[in-house]
């Protein structure tokens, strides 16, 4: 876990200062306090100090896997900065694509860290394990882009939709687009923001009714609830391979669940 997290955190400074966040929990992010040399400096020691780690008890496979896999985060970073930077919206495929390295490979980590600590692991519970770390960082990400533009804890930890303000594109929006490639209300509002760096309330308010009347918020909650099914099918898999329950994975997916 502390591989984890240590990793997590490192990634997060360098989120809030690639995207430009004032905001991280509802407090002020690291950027802001200590400016960007310091976070960019901080967070790359972090991210050193834990492949270090890492490899002061991994094997040389798993310490291999590892640095594949955070560059892995790098990649999928840099290609969510791409489409915002030039306007770009992706495909619905590409966006998972950039979720399954932006934010699967953190969970990948993790699984691999403590599959490596055991000696003897059936093939067929490795297999399970990545089908349900897979399925769980797409579901936190979209879910999570789902509650930035929706939900009004979010607001109060990371500013109003602050997603449009960085020019993200989220499944809500790539569905609009998509389905709606010729709003030129839509077109000019993302245009506007691009400028600017920034929507005002008014203008983020006419994007989120764009969407909704899009049905692309309708749309999102049937690829979470898809994607949730999925996972509690993966984990009833992964339950039987190991052959144990795991109790504490359930109440943390209850706690994930988004009603329709």
């Amino acid at each position: 876990m502390e591989v984890t997290s240590l990793l997590h955190n490192a990634s997060l400074i360098l989120d809030d200062f690639q995207d430009d966040s004032p905001l991280r929990r509802g407090r002020a992010a690291t950027h802001t306090i200590f400016g960007p040399a310091q976070a960019i400096n901080a967070s790359s020691y972090t991210i050193v100090k834990t492949i270090n780690h890492v490899a002061g008890f991994a094997s040389n496979k798993c310490i291999q896997e590892t640095t594949q896999k955070v560059m892995a985060l790098f990649q999928g970073q840099a290609m969510d900065l791409f489409w915002s930077y030039n306007g770009r919206c992706p495909t619905m495929d590409e966006y998972y694509r950039m979720i399954d390295n932006k934010t699967g490979q953190l969970f990948c980590i993790a699984t691999g860290l403590m599959l490596d600590s055991q000696k003897r692991i059936p093939a067929k519970a490795s297999a399970s394990l990545d089908t349900f770390t897979s399925l769980l960082g797409r579901y936190f990400q979209v879910r999570d882009d789902y509650k930035n533009l929706t939900s009004v804890d979010y607001t109060q930890q990371k500013g109003f939709c602050e997603d449009l303000d960085e020019g993200k594109y989220s499944v809500p929006l790539i569905y609009t687009l998509e389905t709606q490639p010729d709003n030129i209300q839509l077109i000019n509002l993302l245009s506007t923001g691009k400028k600017s760096g920034r929507l005002s309330r008014e203008q983020k308010q006419c994007v989120l009714e764009i969407i909704n009347k899009s049905g692309g918020f309708a749309y999102t909650r049937v690829v979470l609830l898809r994607l949730y099914s999925q996972i509690s099918y993966a984990l009833k898999e992964l339950e039987s391979s190991f052959g144990s329950s795991n109790p504490e994975m359930k109440v943390l997916l209850e706690l994930l669940r988004i009603e329709n």
